[in-house]
């Protein structure tokens, strides 16, 4: 068994979707080889998933190493700072530093992750980021130790150019900065699509060399969830036909498209709030309520709160379409929340402005799709599940492939980084850079 550290500031109990890509890796590289040591922050002050912490295996070791004090000062507001947001504002201050407010605990969680290194007998260091701070104390552990480091990008950093948009200019140097260096040192770098890949790859052309870029998407572990039960089974003419999408919006992640297509559907196919239902799991900010009310589907709107993990499965197959929407600001990303519809049974419809969630869905079967600006195709689209769901089944529509559902579950992810912590743990002991 080769055993590494692995810095993921979310990590369960913490209830964020950026604590999943950690937690499936917890629970199936070491079947492959490789066992991970943990090192995460504390939990006051998170949002918690208590279901989702018993599934990490009682053999990892959890090490709670972002504890300074300044550091639990400075994330104490984040209740208070979550209700603005909820409320239509946006906070500033997460783009005027170029890091997170685990900045603070950056120098005690890396001499806890050096003596981690030496009691465990580590061999490696991965980070799984954002928060972006991971990465520096991932780089300080690996000065200290010598160990060879991977970093596993979630998403795109300094690449992310609407976010990079809102930062003054002296931010935008320092992460610029910081990122090349954190790059130049590090023996892989992990993105999780293809698009983030092939433009990091781009961005640091003559500086660091394209093989030590890889592209590893994010996964759904169905073991995770619980099984739907007998709501998502009734006789779909017993209630409203119900387009959910799981998650909420926010800047960058707005649901002017979804809205749209929702009220061209609703008005074309005359269908009332007791016919039609577009379910927001996740909340809404009273904002977006203001933004459906204008386009005139407020009686149609049903907002639940966020469901534990182990929920999400039932919460989607309660639903007769599962929407996801992509705007151009997330070109080379891919929502979480793509893995969790091709895991559970329903038809997607994507609103998408990202070619590589097009081919996901066009190879699966798992749905259609259709440009996020083009309303007028999306509701056409959005009809035609309805009449297949609710008037007679439609026969060209996409039915699911199992097999190719497959490959974009936990199992084949933990095949692709243990391959590559294989190759990296072979390379000679050498500085990158």
């Amino acid at each position: 068994m080769r055993r590494f550290l692995l810095i993921s500031p979310y990590f369960p109990p913490v209830g964020v979707v950026g604590a999943k890509r950690a937690l499936n890796l917890v629970r199936h590289l070491p079947a492959r080889g490789f066992e991970p040591v943990v090192l995460t922050v504390p939990h006051e002050g998170e949002p918690l998933d208590a279901g989702a912490a018993e599934h990490v295996p009682e053999e990892i070791r959890v090490v709670q190493g972002f504890r300074s004090g300044l550091g639990r000062v400075v994330r104490r507001p984040r209740r208070a700072r979550g209700a603005v947001e909820r409320a239509g504002g946006s906070s500033r201050w997460q783009y005027v530093t170029p890091f997170d407010r685990y900045l603070w605990d950056v120098v005690g969680a890396s001499r806890a992750g050096v003596r981690l290194v030496a009691q465990e007998r580590l061999e490696a260091v991965v980070v799984n980021a954002d928060p972006w701070s991971g990465i520096a104390v991932g780089l300080a552990i690996r000065r200290a130790t010598g160990l060879p480091l991977v970093l596993d990008l979630r998403d795109p950093w300094s690449l992310q150019e609407a976010k990079m948009a809102l930062r003054p200019a002296p931010t935008r140097a320092v992460i610029r900065r910081f990122e090349a260096m954190a790059f130049g040192e590090a023996a892989r770098v992990i993105l999780n699509t293809e698009r983030a890949r092939e433009a990091y790859v781009t961005a640091y052309a003559g500086r660091i060399p394209r093989e030590r870029f890889a592209a590893i998407r994010n996964a759904f572990d169905r073991a995770l969830y619980e099984p739907p039960g007998v709501t998502a089974e009734r006789e779909p003419a017993a209630r409203p036909f119900t387009v959910a999408y799981f998650g909420s919006f926010r800047r960058f992640v707005e649901p002017d498209a979804l809205f749209a297509v929702f009220g061209r559907f609703v008005r074309a196919e005359r269908l009332t709030p007791s016919q039609a239902t577009l379910r927001i799991v996740g909340g809404l900010r009273p904002a977006d309520r203001e933004k459906a009310r204008r386009v005139g589907i407020d009686g149609h709107l049903e907002v639940r709160e966020r469901v534990p993990l182990g929920r999400t499965l039932c919460v989607l197959d309660e639903a007769d379409v599962l929407a996801l929407v992509a705007a151009p600001a997330y070109r080379l990303q891919i929502p979480a929340k793509l893995y969790d519809y091709l895991c559970a049974s329903r038809p997607v419809l994507a609103l998408s402005a990202n070619p590589e969630i097009d081919a996901i869905v066009d190879e699966t079967g798992a749905g259609v799709r259709t440009e996020v600006a083009d309303v007028a195709s999306g509701a056409r689209l959005l009809a035609r599940l309805y009449r297949h769901r609710r008037v007679k089944p439609d026969p060209t529509l996409p039915s699911r492939i199992p097999e190719r559902i497959a490959r974009y579950a936990a199992a084949p992810q933990a095949d692709r980084v243990a391959g590559l912590l294989a190759e990296v743990l072979e390379e000679p002991d050498r500085h990158f850079g």
